[in-house]
C-alpha cells in the first residue's frame, strides 16, 4: 500500500526526475507555456506554483537565492521576478493551468499544454513575449493543380512578363530621347 507517499515517480531516478522538473519549470517561465504529458505537468505544477509564490510574496535577495536554488537558471530567475511575479501580484494561487489537447500516436499518452495562467491576474499585453499556445495548429495539405489549369496559366505569365519587358524598354527609349531633345534646345 502507498499510504502517505505523495511523490510521483515518473519511472525515473530521483536525480533525473529532479533535473527534469527543474528544466520544465524553467521552460515554463521562459516561454509561458510548454507541451508535455499530463503526468509530468501534474508533477511540475507543485514546483512551479511554489517558485512563483515565493517570487510574489518575497521580493528580497533571499527569495531570489531560494528561487535560483530550486531552478538553477539565472535567466529564469530574472524573468520570474521581473515579469511573472508582477503579473501575479494580486492573486493568491492558481498560477498555472493544464489544458488537454490530444494524445501521442505511439503510446496514446495524454498530452497537455502546461501554461502560466494569466486569467486570474491580468491578460498579457499585445507586445509581450509570453503568449498562449493553446490552439492546435491545423495541418493543411497543398493540393496539386490540374494539368489544364497549369497550361492555361503558364502562357499568361509569359505574356505578362514579355509585356513588362517591352514597357521597360519603351520607358528607357523615352528617357534616352528626352535628354537629346533638351541638348538640342539649348544650342
Amino acid at each position: 500500500m502507498r499510504h502517505r507517499k505523495r511523490t510521483v515517480k515518473l519511472s525515473r531516478t530521483s536525480s533525473h526526475k529532479k533535473a527534469m522538473l527543474r528544466n520544465m519549470v524553467c521552460s515554463l517561465i521562459e516561454h509561458g507555456s510548454i507541451k508535455t504529458s499530463k503526468a509530468k505537468a501534474k508533477a511540475a505544477r507543485h514546483l512551479a506554483d511554489k517558485v512563483i509564490h515565493s517570487a510574489v510574496t518575497g521580493n528580497g535577495t533571499a527569495a531570489r537565492r531560494r528561487a535560483f536554488q530550486l531552478l538553477g537558471s539565472k535567466d529564469a530567475v530574472k524573468r520570474l521576478f521581473d515579469e511573472v511575479a508582477g503579473r501575479f501580484s494580486k492573486s493568491n494561487g492558481g498560477y498555472t493551468k493544464i489544458v488537454p489537447f490530444g494524445s501521442k500516436k505511439g503510446d496514446n499518452t495524454e498530452l497537455v499544454f502546461f501554461a502560466l495562467s494569466y486569467d486570474i491576474a491580468e491578460k498579457p499585453k499585445s507586445g509581450s513575449t509570453m503568449k498562449y499556445h493553446f490552439k492546435k495548429k491545423k495541418k493543411t495539405r497543398k493540393r496539386k493543380k490540374s494539368s489544364e489549369s497549369e497550361t492555361t496559366k503558364a502562357p499568361e505569365k509569359k505574356e505578362s512578363a514579355e509585356q513588362e519587358e517591352q514597357e521597360k524598354q519603351e520607358k528607357k527609349e523615352e528617357e534616352s530621347e528626352e535628354p537629346q531633345e533638351k541638348a538640342g534646345e539649348s544650342d
